[in-house]
């Protein structure tokens, strides 16, 4: 402490409040990955103080070695330290504190780690007080930032070994430049001594301005810790210093995983500008990411086998919108302008990324976006550009920021909150049918009888809950969609898959009727049985008309007393001789199930010989499997036999 000048460590005294342990919810919250949050959560918070909109956010990542002693009263902060060991009974709280306090005496200096960011407007006063002072408080510099919980504030002291985190920020208020610089420690509460007593204090304490524990203003501020320019001026902006950083481990391809995979589209549209100290290694491509070195890292990630699954997707989802015009852009009401990229191809990931304001990818898990059964392989890219959807949308954020939830806006607002989320989400899968859909492979038709007895396998949450979105995704609490499916019968040797069966395929293709109307002549047909070539013609399996079984007033219900028996029932409205089976409902296809068999009306087994539709005649079979079918979502499917 450093008494003449009024600067040192005080842990506020508890006087009778509330004692805080060893254990921390807000740093728990990110366990697991504690560099990758420790990116996320820090760039966010630059990106939302961006203040120049035509230049990028600069944030660089930068080892150091600093003399705590010295600059940080290192000395007092390690008595405090040892106080928390006294204080601790928990194995994992005493040998924290004594390896915290044996890196202080052991070292002249530690490694910290200095995240610092440019072109950005640094924290007011009210910014800076909901970051160093406050819990659970997050005030952002406006309505579209990307937090709202004040807990990603957390993810340094996560990081720390000391759990100390000093802070640094310049602001402009006018044209003075108003420095601000105060340290950080969470540790616990403990007993100290306060003019010759004893007192026990709060479990966090601060290094700044011993009287109110206030900042350290200029010229005090150690020059160590401030982020300056080539001309010795201070930059606009804020920094933030994790002590004691652990350098093993490959820390910066750790981070640049976690900057790629969710800041891609920030960094590909010119908002973001990412530098990582390069260490040992200066000509490692994933050290300076910016709008035209995103192909390289991906690249270099992946040759090193680093790229991880959601990486992968990141690398997917930003191919998909780079350098291209969204598909579809409409003006959604109060949300104002989405922007939507869509992209077919075998090795697509089916999923949706949901990107807002900042340039962040949110989530490819949105509730309602996550099953797509009967389209083909895609992946899509929804952008929010707008205030006012983002000023929504950031309401309904959840803590962890990969989750859209109406349930966490106030109660008056819930029920526009769900509206306009499920407004957007029916348009995004309104979309993708339109682009995604499978030629010629047939109706897709719920079979809402069985919803109550065959729920679905991957139920919605609570978005969804007590009602039916159209588009093939039931609600939370209902039962799973069973469907039926049109399929063709493949040639002999070949899986039946409905991406196989395109229009347009060689004359003869498979020989024989394809059960539904036949084309108009101006297009290419499947050839077989009626006139159609490839040309088109006036058979059933001529030119580019549908070839499907519609089917109506489907029903299934479980027979009694049997979990394993079903009983289905549904009306076709055209004939033909098929072949039907019963499987289970994945998330994108679906699973045969083995040892099933289905049984017409008078009893007998319907074996591969097929049954025979009449249309407008009522069907009724029975499926027996041999595991229960209760909890199972089910998919009934048809494929036309050929004469």
């Amino acid at each position: 402490m450093n008494l003449r000048s009024g600067i040192g460590w005080k842990f506020p005294p508890l006087d009778g409040g509330e004692g805080q342990g060893f254990e921390h919810a807000g740093m728990a919250h990110f366990q697991g990955d504690l560099l990758g949050c420790l990116a996320r959560e820090v760039i966010q918070n630059s990106l939302d103080a961006r203040r120049d909109d035509r230049k990028p956010v600069e944030v660089t990542f930068e080892m150091k070695d600093i003399d705590l002693h010295r600059h940080l009263g290192g000395d007092e902060l390690q008595r405090h330290i040892l106080a928390c060991h006294d204080a601790a009974e928990g194995e994992k709280a005493k040998r924290f504190f004594a390896d915290a306090a044996a890196s202080l005496l052991d070292a002249e200096s530690i490694p910290c780690l200095g995240i610092s960011d440019g072109n950005t407007t640094g924290l007011g006063e009210k910014q800076w007080k909901a970051l160093v002072k406050m819990q659970g408080d997050s005030a952002k510099q406006d309505s579209i930032s990307g937090g709202s919980f004040g807990i990603g504030k957390n993810a340094p002291f996560a990081v720390s070994p000391l759990r100390t985190v000093c802070y640094w920020t310049c602001a402009t208020n006018g044209r003075k430049n108003i420095e601000r610089f105060q340290a950080k420690a969470i540790l616990m509460s403990h007993e100290w001594p306060v003019d010759g007593a004893v007192e026990a204090t709060q479990g966090a304490g601060y290094y700044g301005m011993l009287d109110a524990c206030s900042e350290i203003r200029q010229p005090r501020i150690p020059s160590v810790f401030r982020n300056l320019n080539r001309r010795g001026k201070p930059v606009g902006g804020t920094a933030v210093w994790v002590t004691g950083f652990h350098t093993e481990g490959k820390w910066q391809k750790k981070i640049a995983r976690s900057v790629i995979a969710n800041y891609f589209y920030a960094i590909d549209h010119g908002r973001l500008d990412v530098l990582l100290d390069p260490g040992d290694a200066p000509e490692n491509p994933t050290t300076s990411l910016g709008r035209g070195s995103l192909k390289d890292a991906f690249d270099h990630l992946d040759v090193n086998a680093e790229m991880d699954p959601d990486l992968r997707d990141a690398r997917t989802f930003w191919a998909v919108q780079h350098g291209r015009s969204p598909t579809f852009e409409e003006n959604l009401a109060e949300l104002g302008t989405v922007k939507l990229w869509i992209e077919i191809g075998d090795e697509m990931p089916k999923k949706v990324a949901l990107i807002r304001g900042t340039g962040m990818l949110v989530t490819a898990y949105q509730r309602g976006l996550r099953r797509f059964s009967g389209l083909r392989n895609f992946a899509a890219v929804c952008v929010f550009e707008s205030d006012p959807a983002n000023e929504l949308l950031r309401r309904m954020e959840n803590p962890a920021h990969d989750q859209f939830e109406p349930e966490r806006l106030p109660e008056q607002d819930r029920r526009e909150g769900r509206a306009t989320l499920d407004r957007v989400v029916k348009w995004i899968r309104t979309k993708l049918n339109e682009e995604a859909a499978p030629p010629e492979t047939g109706e897709v038709v719920d079979l809402d009888e069985l919803a109550r007895f065959l729920p679905d396998l991957d139920a919605p949450g609570p978005l969804e809950a007590g009602r039916e979105d159209g588009l093939g995704e039931k609600a939370f609490g209902t039962p799973g969609a069973v469907r039926q499916v049109h399929r063709r019968r493949a040639r002999p040797g070949r899986l039946p898959t409905t991406a196989e069966h395109e229009a347009g395929g060689e004359a003869g293709d498979s020989g024989g009727a394809s059960l539904g109307v036949g084309g108009d002549g101006t297009g290419e047909g499947r050839g077989g049985a009626g006139d159609g070539d490839r040309t088109g013609g006036t058979g059933p399996r001529g030119g580019t008309g549908h070839t499907t079984i519609s089917v109506r007033d489907v029903r299934m219900l479980p027979v009694p007393g049997h979990e394993r028996h079903a009983r289905v029932a549904f009306t076709p409205e055209a004939s033909g001789k098929v072949h039907l089976s019963i499987e289970e409902a994945g998330d994108s296809m679906a699973e045969p199930i083995h040892g099933v068999r289905l049984f017409n009306e008078t009893g007998h087994e319907i074996t591969a010989a097929g049954i025979e539709l009449e249309a407008n005649r009522r069907i009724f079979v029975v499926a027996k499997a041999h595991k229960s079918l209760s909890g199972v979502a089910l998919r009934l499917t048809t494929a036309p036999i050929d004469p």
